[in-house]
C-alpha cells in the first residue's frame, strides 16, 4: 500500500488546482510532452489504459478527501479543484466586476462635475481688475516696446483666465 499520493495523482492534483480539465487533457499533460502544441492541434490521443489510470487517481484523491468536482459543461465532463471557480461562477463574477466598475465610473463623473465650477474660466478679481487698467493705461505710451510689451502681456493675463474677452469681461 502508498504511503502519499503517486506520481499521476501529485500531477492531477497540480493540475486541477489550476483550472477545469476533461480526463483528455489531463490524459495529455500527465502523458507526454507538451511543447509547442496546443490542446487545438493534439494529434496524438489517449489510450484507454491512461484515460483509465487518470480516472482511477482522480477516485483516489477523492477518497482522500481532495475536494474535486465533477460538473458538466457544454456535454463536456470537466473536473476542478473545489479552489478553482466553476465556468459559471467565472462568468457571474466577471458580469459582477463590470458591473462595480460601471458604478465606480459613474460616481467618479459625478465627483467630477461636482468638481468642477459653474463655467469652465477662472473669475477675473479686483488684483485682475486693476493690472488690466495699468495695462490698458501704457497701451497709449508714446514708446513702441511699451506699447508692444503691454499688448503682450495683456493678451497673457486673458490667455491665463481662460476663454475670449467677451467671457473675461463678463460681457455673456
Amino acid at each position: 500500500m502508498s504511503r502519499g499520493p503517486g506520481r499521476i495523482e501529485q500531477e492531477v492534483l497540480a493540475l486541477l488546482r489550476e483550472g477545469s480539465l476533461r480526463v483528455r487533457d489531463l490524459c495529455w499533460f500527465v502523458y507526454h510532452e507538451v511543447s509547442d502544441q496546443t490542446p487545438e492541434t493534439w494529434k496524438l490521443g489517449s489510450t484507454p489504459a491512461q484515460r483509465a489510470a487518470i480516472s482511477r487517481a482522480i477516485a483516489s484523491l477523492r477518497r482522500r478527501g481532495e475536494p474535486l468536482i465533477r460538473e458538466r459543461y457544454e456535454g463536456e465532463t470537466y473536473f476542478r479543484h473545489s479552489t478553482v471557480p466553476s465556468a459559471a461562477e467565472r462568468v457571474a463574477r466577471y458580469f459582477k466586476d463590470e458591473e462595480r466598475r460601471a458604478r465606480r465610473r459613474q460616481k467618479r463623473a459625478e465627483r467630477e462635475a461636482r468638481k468642477a465650477p459653474a463655467h469652465k474660466h477662472r473669475a477675473v478679481v479686483a488684483a485682475d481688475r486693476e493690472r488690466l487698467a495699468k495695462l490698458l493705461g501704457m497701451l497709449g505710451s508714446e514708446h513702441q516696446g511699451e506699447r508692444d510689451a503691454a499688448a503682450r502681456q495683456i493678451e497673457m493675463m486673458r490667455q491665463k483666465l481662460g476663454g475670449n474677452w467677451q467671457d473675461v469681461l463678463g460681457r455673456r
